[in-house]
């Protein structure tokens, strides 16, 4: 059988769930960016179940892509095939994750389904949502919004999936988020580390300037964006939320916890932490930025190995994010 049943739930209901989404994705333009978005995260939510109920990753590929062809048409003018090839890969992704038989550990496999799902995410909104141009200049602060506040919940979904699926999600929860009474003195380190972080980045990024004149293009929305430091106190607020808070704790449990956890078990502490490391600064599309990104990600990972505890390299995370947007707003 290549439908996996489950029990009170119906496979035909979640294709029904996805044309009606994709169909409202397509009419999205014409009711707004929110309205697009959410049309857009409906669908994808959709796809993604629908696509981990079905046993062949072919078969949940191969509609999701033609059916997204067939009825959404993107915000952005990209093309329908771009954007039906990635939801085509997120069934695919998700249905071989659903296949998988639950171990009650941590695997290879976790980390790289996880980010794998996370990436095709990444472009699917980058098809659907008018982001800043080359110059990396943008008038939509709604747009900021929309992208800042949604993909970390989205995150944490996709760890989610995966957790559930290994039936590890209690067992992830208490080796990494469990308060101890070394908690406090770790906390402090990671606070160190962001700002060693900090510091390295920034002469990273300044090398990349002088010696081989590489452009480099900030993936801050205030620094980016001319209004987003000029928006409202509501609006700066949501953003510093999402840069500060809510992508620290999603990005850690997904890049520390499930993909340097699942390649750490399986090849060491050293090749785990470079591997995952480069993966961290290539997921965040900016190829400018790749190199001081993965030297980020090394230092995170290595203070997670260190603690053993996500609350460290969270924390690490936070202050990077958090100074960052701290002298973005304070040069202006």
């Amino acid at each position: 059988m290549w439908v996996r049943r489950r029990p009170g739930g119906s496979e035909l209901g979640w294709w029904l769930l996805l044309l009606a989404a994709a169909a409202g994705m397509g009419r999205g333009a014409g009711a707004g960016l929110v309205a697009a978005v959410g049309a857009a995260v409906a669908a994808v939510g959709a796809v993604v179940a629908a696509g981990y109920s079905l046993r062949q990753p072919w078969a949940a590929g191969t509609v999701a892509t033609a059916t997204t062809y067939a009825l959404a048409t993107p915000v952005t003018a990209g093309g329908r095939l771009p954007l039906a090839l990635l939801v085509g890969g997120m069934a695919a992704v998700a249905a071989g994750l659903g296949r998988r038989a639950p171990t009650e550990r941590i695997r290879l496999s976790d980390g790289l389904y996880g980010v794998g799902l996370m990436i095709l995410l990444s472009g699917v909104f980058t098809s659907l949502v008018p982001l800043p141009s080359t110059s990396l200049r943008t008038a939509h602060l709604t747009t900021l919004l929309v992208l800042y506040l949604l993909t970390p919940p989205l995150e944490v979904a996709t760890v989610l999936l995966v957790l559930f699926q290994g039936h590890t999600l209690a067992r992830f929860v208490r080796a990494n988020y469990a308060w101890r009474p070394s908690s406090w003195r770790e906390l402090g380190q990671g606070f160190a580390v962001g700002l060693a972080i900090v510091l390295l980045s920034s002469l990273l990024v300044q090398a990349e300037r002088t010696w081989i004149r590489l452009p480099v293009h900030p993936n801050n929305p205030f620094v980016y964006d001319p209004h987003a430091s000029a928006a409202p106190g509501l609006g700066i607020a949501a953003l510093v939320l999402a840069v500060v808070v809510l992508a620290p704790l999603a990005e850690e449990a997904l890049f520390r916890g499930l993909l340097f956890g699942g390649l750490a078990a399986r090849w060491g502490t050293w090749p785990a932490a470079i591997l995952s490391a480069a993966i961290f600064g290539a997921a965040h599309l900016n190829l400018s930025l790749w190199l001081p990104l993965s030297v980020a990600g090394l230092l995170l990972a290595l203070v997670y190995a260190r603690t053993r505890s996500l609350w460290s390299s969270t924390v690490a995370h936070a202050t990077l994010n958090g100074l960052s947007v701290l002298l973005a707003l304070l040069v202006r």
